[in-house]
């Protein structure tokens, strides 16, 4: 065995003894504790998506990882009101819906290997979203919803890659029946395939989300999709970052701050922001897509007034398909909001938090850029 792979499996081995120091033997609310073994899980993270090993390796690492926890009691912590329903009680229960998480997360590592292929991306790629600690800790263990909100938003990804529209649509309309951030997304979408074919897209999506609703209630609640997003940007503020600025802005200009207000003017950026990258970019392939996607999102939580860590998954996602990696040090620094004194302290933390990420964004945006006029340069002398 050569000598690399011990390292790998000494890094998977470390992983899996912090996990189960996490989900068997910490309480939640002891934050120095879990401090100390999520920064082991996220070292050790960190150092074996770095390393040269079997994909296949790395994939049946998350799954066991994920298999760990199938026992574990997911404890009652900050955040709480951001769930979707209460965990059961039925122990049975409890695993047959771990495993169908464990399963929709692994099809979502498995559509990402293949897109990652496809678009010549390195496919370790995958083990930046599969093997990072806050999917496992927040998501799996959880059983948030984010799980299938990402599965469905990446399958509706890969039917476009393969140019079946009609799947394409009605994945979009799975995500969108879970929430409504999706409707960011459509002037993408639209741009993407043409205004002929998103016609096709529209109509499975209408028919997706219509029979969503019939399964789940006696008739459609089309007003709560069209403002799920804005019920999102209402929120009491927690862990935000630009929002609080502008938030800030308001009160020295008027006064007050008037909510409304305050709610469509952050809603208009967003849009503004989609809009932009849809009509003056031109997101000529899924790559350039799932890019542009992760802008737009990215802009969505910046300006959120609360930003939890499960809602940095679909940003995971969608930055494993490029070259930038600043969600993967965001998900490392959203722990920090898990302090129970964070609302009192939160200046300090969230200085830190949004420095960090901030600063390694303009990084990989300057490398990105000198990497962009230097492909230009080496086809203009090729031409």
């Amino acid at each position: 065995m050569e000598k690399a792979n011990y390292k790998v499996f000494a890094g998977i081995g470390v992983s899996a003894l912090a996990y189960l120091a996490i989900g068997y033997f910490t309480l939640y609310l002891s934050y120095p504790h879990m401090m100390v073994w999520y920064g082991v899980t996220f070292f050790a993270y960190l150092f074996l998506v770095q390393q040269k090993m079997n994909i296949w390796l790395g994939i049946a690492a998350a799954v066991g990882f994920r298999l760990l926890l199938l026992l574990a009691a997911a404890s009652p912590g900050t955040g709480e009101a951001g769930y979707w329903w209460h965990l059961p009680q039925n122990l049975t229960n409890l695993l047959l819906l771990r495993v169908v998480w464990i399963l929709c997360d692994l099809a979502t590592m498995l559509l990402l290997l293949r897109l990652l292929r496809k678009m010549g991306l390195p496919a370790k790629n995958v083990l930046y979203y599969g093997l990072n600690p806050l999917v496992l800790l927040e998501v799996s263990l959880r059983l948030h919803l984010y799980t299938l909100f990402v599965l469905f938003l990446i399958l509706s990804l890969y039917f476009l890659y393969y140019q079946r529209i009609f799947f394409s649509g009605a994945a979009f309309g799975l995500a969108i029946g879970l929430m409504g951030l999706p409707f960011l997304f459509l002037p993408l979408f639209a741009r993407r395939i043409g205004l002929r074919r998103f016609v096709i897209f529209l109509g499975a999506f209408a028919c997706v989300v219509w029979s969503v609703f019939y399964l789940t209630s006696s008739q459609p609640d089309l007003q709560y999709l069209a403002l799920g997003i804005i019920h999102s940007l209402q929120q009491a503020p927690f862990n935000a970052s630009f929002y609080i600025l502008l938030r800030g802005l308001f009160l020295a200009l008027a006064g007050y701050v008037e909510a409304g207000l305050l709610t469509y003017l952050v809603l208009g950026l967003i849009a503004a922001v989609a809009l932009f990258l849809a009509f003056f970019r031109n997101p000529n392939s899924v790559r350039r897509m799932a890019g542009y996607m992760a802008v737009v999102y990215t802009f969505y939580l910046l300006l959120s007034p609360a930003v939890y860590g499960w809602q940095l998954l679909p940003l995971l996602a969608l930055t494993s398909l490029s070259h930038f990696r600043y969600a993967v040090a965001w998900s490392g620094l959203a722990f920090l909001s898990y302090d129970p004194g964070f609302q009192s302290q939160s200046f300090a933390l969230l200085a830190v938090e949004y420095a960090v990420v901030i600063a390694w964004l303009v990084v990989e945006l300057y490398f990105y850029r000198q990497r962009h006029m230097l492909h230009n340069l080496q086809k203009q002398k090729l031409g």
